[in-house]
């Protein structure tokens, strides 16, 4: 199953559809019964223009046959939203808390895995998507030979990843701010779409998509969010997700920073307003990347 090809740089401005999510046709759903992980996501920047992305890549109205794998699912957000789109999802992380997350999101169909070894048969899959993962594991070309393991024939992979290079001025001031790569749970800055796309096509994918996206506005507003909850989470002893503590990682988190989610919120729409001026800088590349490959069927297990 193919992925339908793009242009290698995806304009931002309808990204603010993603805040959209699927209810049921009829219910009137308050704030209250959300999900706090959606509610997050509502208020999120990067996370919306990632989905605006990804949901621009993805077929829609998959059958129940297709089987489908979200790794790095986290919390189980972005789970939740490609469930919406059809398809058997399975979620997967690393780590109990995550997954636990996810599973009160999404239902019982999460994993534990190691990234080194999958869980899955070979060529069981037809799809995977993997956001914000390879840059959490240390032998991440072992990683990316389980994906061509389990992927079936023509089956498609969507990768996003943090971009890294020397002209990238917000990772600089990221350092300057006192984030560190522990915070995010990150063992490198990340990846430059010619060296992953290289690597993907070395493993016999085809790639049909590379772009990136979260620009300097975005990044720079989303590092000082990051900044506030990561010093906050340092003062906490108790162990970190893979992902790092830049965010609420529970419910009970996200419930002690209620008060600072009705100011944020409040104040919401001038930062997205402030993110909307990436589109000036549409000339420079972003700070993250997105990749979608086809695996190619004379490629091996």
């Amino acid at each position: 199953m193919r992925l339908k090809l793009s242009t290698l740089m995806i304009p931002e401005r309808d990204a603010a559809r993603a805040g959209t999510l699927p209810v049921e046709e009829g219910v009137i759903v308050s704030q209250e019964n959300v999900p706090w992980q959606i509610q997050l996501f509502r208020k999120s920047l990067k996370k919306r223009i990632k989905w605006g992305i990804l949901e621009g890549l993805l077929p829609s109205g998959l059958n129940g046959q297709i089987r489908c794998l979200d790794l790095g699912c986290a919390k189980g957000t972005f789970s939740y939203l490609l469930k919406a789109r059809g398809g058997t999802w399975v979620s997967a992380d690393l780590d109990f808390p995550n997954l636990e997350a996810a599973k009160a999101l999404v239902g019982p169909s999460v994993c534990r895995l190691d990234y080194r070894t999958f869980p899955f048969a070979d060529q069981s899959m037809d799809m995977i998507v993997s956001l914000d993962f390879l840059e959490h594991v240390q032998e991440d070309d072992l990683c990316l030979q389980e994906f061509r393991r389990i992927l079936k024939p023509g089956g498609t992979l969507v990768l996003s990843t943090p971009g890294t290079g020397k002209m990238y001025l917000a990772n600089r001031l990221r350092r300057l701010a006192g984030l560190t790569l522990e915070d995010y749970g990150h063992v490198r800055e990340g990846y430059t779409l010619f060296d992953l796309a290289g690597r993907l096509r070395a493993l016999g994918f085809v790639v049909s998509h590379e772009s990136t996206y979260s620009r300097f506005f975005t990044e720079v507003l989303e590092m000082a969010m990051n900044a506030y909850y990561a010093r906050k989470a340092r003062r906490q002893e108790s162990s970190r997700p893979r992902d790092g503590g830049i965010s609420p990682g529970s419910e009970a988190d996200f419930k002690a920073i209620g008060g600072m989610m009705k100011i944020y919120s409040f104040v919401y729409p001038v930062l997205w307003g402030i993110s909307r001026l990436d589109s000036l800088l549409a000339f420079t590349s972003g700070y993250a990347l997105m990749i979608a490959a086809v695996k190619g069927r004379e490629a091996g297990a």
